[in-house]
């Protein structure tokens, strides 16, 4: 019998600094707020995160191999995958990942950041924009594979996200996940899924995962490209590690 404890092991990634992280943390929250943009790109700092961070999920990776086939066999099936949110600063973070780790994301979008896209301006009023459409992304990501949900007129059809709305997400991808879980428990294989997001989404999601009730009074943080490790074992679940970040090599290098 195998010593895994698990049938669905989840990798969540958090995206790059993006020029909007590094707005805030240059200029503070009202000017970035005001100047921010829609759909930021990843930083210069936040192009290295995404580099250093890539190794570290390709090595986690290789390491759940190596114990798989350790506890089930050499001929226990490998079921892997990646998932970045549709977010370009998410995308792009996920590429030097999917590199090396030899796998096509695919872009889902249901895991993007609290708000989707949308700007407010200084009367408060939020305004929403589509995002990327679909081939901008397939021309800049040729290798990824897109949900149908991804038009030529983008994929965001809403103003700004309220934050209810997000906890109600995140409790729907919770549940998907343990329902992939029991199915992968039943079938009697174990999965591991990668999946780049967003600091507030993220959070949602682990309270949702833990069956938490949505509250400001506790956050699960993230600073950007850090890695949580979570184990389904249906119907028990385990935190094995959160926010690890020990591919940034110095304190310059680790934002929020």
């Amino acid at each position: 019998m195998s010593t895994l404890r698990y049938h669905l092991r989840l990798y969540l990634v958090r995206h790059g600094e993006s020029t909007n992280n590094a707005l805030t943390r240059l200029q503070g929250y009202e000017a970035y707020m005001l100047s921010r943009s829609n759909d930021p790109l990843l930083s210069p700092t936040g192009l290295t995160q995404a580099e250093k961070v890539a190794p570290l999920v390709a090595r986690l990776l290789d390491q759940d191999r190596a114990q798989l086939l350790a506890a089930d066999g050499a001929d226990a099936p490998l079921h892997e995958r990646v998932e970045v949110s549709p977010m370009w600063r998410a995308m792009q973070t996920v590429q030097p990942i999917a590199q090396a780790v030899d796998m096509a994301p695919t872009v889902r979008t249901d895991i993007f950041e609290h708000g989707g896209i949308f700007l407010r301006g200084e009367d408060g009023i939020s305004q929403g924009y589509p995002g990327a459409h679909r081939a901008k992304i397939q021309a800049s990501f040729p290798t990824y594979a897109l949900a149908d949900e991804i038009t030529e007129e983008g994929w965001w059809r809403g103003a700004e996200e309220d934050l209810a709305d997000c906890h109600a997400r995140a409790i729907r991808v919770a549940h998907g996940l343990r329902e992939e879980a029991q199915a992968a428990k039943e079938a009697g294989i174990r999965k591991r899924l990668v999946m780049v997001s967003h600091g507030t989404f993220m959070d949602a999601l682990l309270k949702a995962i833990f069956f938490q009730l949505p509250s400001y009074a506790v956050y699960y943080y993230h600073n950007n490209t850090g890695v949580t490790c979570i184990d389904f074992n249906h119907p028990e679940v385990a935190l094995r590690f959160s926010n690890r970040l020990d591919h940034l090599d110095g304190p310059e290098i680790v934002t929020y």
